[in-house]
């Protein structure tokens, strides 16, 4: 008899992964500065931004509706002298926001050197589309004097894009200049959020 012929030993087959692996690759979004959730600021001057006209103005020696929004308060607007010895005689400006905003409230400054036309008396009114507008303030006995520090007048949060300074006892300019209205600065304070706080200080 001789032994049946054994069949050599088999490897049975692995699955085993091979040695190198690959991780998998990600990509990152990249950076964008604005992609965030705005954030509650303090009440700042949001009238920086818009722009303001008025219903008469020196157009001489500086004295432009420009200046009366522009930060600067050694600049200064004034409607035009020798125009009338009526201190009932009516002047306006308005400040257009450009968008919407919760008024909290005014700021008025005197123009050095042309303190006496500061307004004695004025109303303020706002308005959302420049047309309608409504009485939010009603001021009386007002002085350069008092103001010198900025004259602030409450609005409450009133919600406008136009606010309006409409006069209603103009000072008596020296120097004979009639009665007329001057302003350093009007300033409108509202609400802001981190996003419309870069816009108001872009310049700087």
């Amino acid at each position: 008899d001789t032994d049946a012929p054994t069949a050599a030993p088999t490897e049975a087959p692995t699955d085993a992964p091979d040695e190198e692996t690959t991780e998998e690759e990600t990509t990152e979004a990249p950076f964008d500065p604005l992609a965030f959730e705005p954030a509650e600021l303090p009440v700042a001057n949001v009238a920086r931004e818009g722009f303001a006209l008025a219903s008469a103005c020196k157009n001489d020696g500086g004295f432009s509706n420009l200046h009366l929004n522009d930060g600067d308060r050694s600049t200064g607007f004034s409607t035009p002298w020798e125009a009338t010895t009526d201190p009932s005689a009516e002047y306006y400006f308005f400040i257009d926001l450009t968008a919407p905003r919760k008024v909290d409230h005014v700021k008025l400054y005197p123009m050095e050197g042309e303190e006496n036309a500061f307004p004695k008396a004025f109303d303020i009114l706002t308005s959302m589309d420049g047309v309608e507008y409504s009485s939010a303030a009603s001021v009386s006995g007002t002085s350069a004097e008092a103001a010198k520090d900025g004259l602030t007048v409450e609005l409450g949060g009133v919600e406008a894009r136009f606010v309006k300074l409409v006069t209603r006892e103009l000072g008596e300019g020296a120097k004979r200049k009639g009665c007329y209205l001057s302003l350093s600065e009007f300033e409108v304070y509202a609400p802001i959020d981190t996003a419309s706080n870069m816009i108001l200080n872009r310049h700087d």
